[in-house]
């Protein structure tokens, strides 16, 4: 079969004829189960710390918890030998792997927040990894105490008196000329 006769011709609304050019997509619907079992994974493994061992023979382990290292969407990327842009493509023109894709960044979120939550992890690494792989943002609240609007600036020019007022003015001109 000759590449031409390859090249699948399709119409568009006007009735002019286009060719799909481009490489095919490596899109699987085994995909979707895969990066969900992908971020399906253990908080931490138990891990001996030290063992004592008893006048009468017996042993104690002592064991402390080490958390599994958080996933990310490029390693699984990597794993298809695609990029992380790929699988964001993929879950736009693919319903199936988008519900597959939101569900495993939430395994990630729950993941580090759980961790964070236990003191496995740094909370000022949970908060600063949530603000830049989820819709986190980090909300200040000021408080402004009197008023600081025109009316009280003209107040405080009348009470000053004409003089002061003159002196302000040539001020700000000798400010707004450097």
């Amino acid at each position: 079969m000759d590449k031409t006769e390859q090249i699948k011709s399709k119409t568009s609304k006007s009735g002019n004829k286009y060719f799909k050019l481009g490489r095919p997509s490596k899109y699987n619907p085994r995909y979707c189960k895969q990066i969900i079992d992908f971020f399906t994974q253990e908080l931490y493994t138990e891990r001996i710390k030290s063992t004592l061992t008893q006048k009468n023979g017996s042993v104690i382990d002592n064991y402390e918890l080490v958390p599994n290292p958080p996933l990310f969407i490029g390693e699984f990327a990597y794993t298809l030998g695609v990029d992380d842009k790929t699988l964001e493509n993929w879950s736009k023109s693919q319903p199936a792997f988008l519900l597959a894709y939101t569900r495993a960044r939430q395994l990630q979120q729950e993941h580090i927040i759980k961790l964070a939550n236990i003191g496995l992890f740094n909370s000022n690494f949970a908060q600063f990894t949530m603000v830049n792989i989820s819709e986190w943002r980090i909300k200040n609240n000021i408080e402004h105490s009197g008023k600081v609007d025109a009316q009280v600036f003209f107040d405080k020019m009348l009470e000053k008196g004409a003089e002061a007022v003159q002196n302000e003015a040539s001020v700000m001109s000798k400010s707004r000329l450097n």
